[in-house]
């Protein structure tokens, strides 16, 4: 059969920027990405669908978010992204978009996921790829690291961010088997707390084979909460919080 003949997504890229401590950035991008990625995920099979065991996530930590000034979801927080341009590769897309909207460029990218849930995005079937960057949150507050919105971004802030792994487990909608349910909270605030910008969801993981699900949301865009969850969850994996 020719290409042609088969219906295509769109492609997106993503990127989760973490502000941590020296020693946890070090140590995470030390580590490849086969580290952060379950086997099941590099053999091909639908890595979002792969079961995460809960991890400590480094205390004191920030992700990077930018605030859509389109839609869909315009004004809703979002990470870094976009589409992948023709003849683009989608490492070059995620590096490019980055750039674009955060004014950040010279970061070591690592693919880490990729979600592709049919209806994960309004828009049409749009299969993304999550990568992940870390820098010292030192950085923030000497000025060396700045970030300044772009493109299709109307802002973009630093905010902290907790996962916290619940204590009763949830059944998946069949029933079968058991989640694991993770609260996500991001906080932005101000000096002299002028500007506070409160962010919260709750994702479960459902094991191999079956969809994971936002389970509440509050100001995040498409289904970008499960993607804060995984990626924190990896540089919990790989920064020795265990």
């Amino acid at each position: 059969m020719a290409l042609t003949d088969y219906v295509q997504p769109s492609l997106t890229a993503d990127v989760a920027v973490f502000a941590l401590s020296a020693a946890d950035a070090g140590e995470t991008m030390a580590k490849t990405a086969v580290a952060t990625v379950p086997a099941e995920a590099s053999a091909g099979a639908p890595g979002e669908n792969t079961r995460i065991d809960k991890r400590t996530v480094p205390p004191s930590m920030k992700v990077l978010l930018i605030r859509r000034g389109h839609e869909p979801s315009k004004g809703w927080w979002a990470l870094p992204g976009g589409f992948v341009n023709r003849g683009e590769m989608i490492a070059e897309a995620a590096a490019r978009e980055l750039m674009e909207e955060t004014g950040l460029s010279g970061l070591r990218l690592t693919q880490l996921l990729t979600f592709s849930e049919p209806d994960r995005d309004p828009r049409g079937w749009v299969v993304t790829t999550l990568h992940l960057a870390t820098v010292p949150v030192s950085a923030l507050a000497t000025g060396g690291i700045v970030a300044r919105p772009g493109d299709d971004a109307a802002d973009a802030r630093w905010f902290e961010i907790t996962v916290t792994p619940c204590a009763t487990p949830a059944a998946t909608p069949t029933g079968e088997e058991e989640a694991d349910i993770y609260h996500l909270e991001l906080l932005h605030t101000t000096p002299n707390a002028d500007d506070t910008i409160q962010l919260s969801a709750t994702v479960a993981y459902f094991g191999t084979g079956v969809e994971p699900h936002v389970l509440s949301y509050e100001g995040i865009a498409f289904d970008h909460a499960k993607m804060l969850v995984y990626a924190s969850l990896a540089i919990g994996q790989t920064s020795g919080q265990r």
